[in-house]
């Protein structure tokens, strides 16, 4: 599978260009899901947006901040 068609890298590439409009934004996965990628044709399945998620987390690009219940916040990490 190459990049143009492996949905995890289409997944990944639009959270980037909207944080790119949006450097302040922060958000829960369900909410990254509903608002970030909103008008975004997502494959089926949750793990692509996770796994999506987990690359741009390694990647640098991504702080995950873990919440006292369990879920996760992702926002922008700020290149100075």
């Amino acid at each position: 599978m190459d990049q143009l068609t492996d949905p995890v890298i289409q997944v990944a590439s639009e959270i980037v260009r909207y944080l790119e409009e949006h450097p302040d934004a922060s958000d829960v996965s369900s909410g990254i899901r509903d608002f970030w990628l909103g008008g975004f044709p997502m494959p089926k399945g949750s793990w692509v947006l996770d796994e999506a998620l987990d690359r741009l987390v390694s990647a640098g690009v991504l702080m995950q901040v873990l919440l006292p219940g369990g879920e996760s916040i992702y926002r922008l990490i700020k290149k100075t």
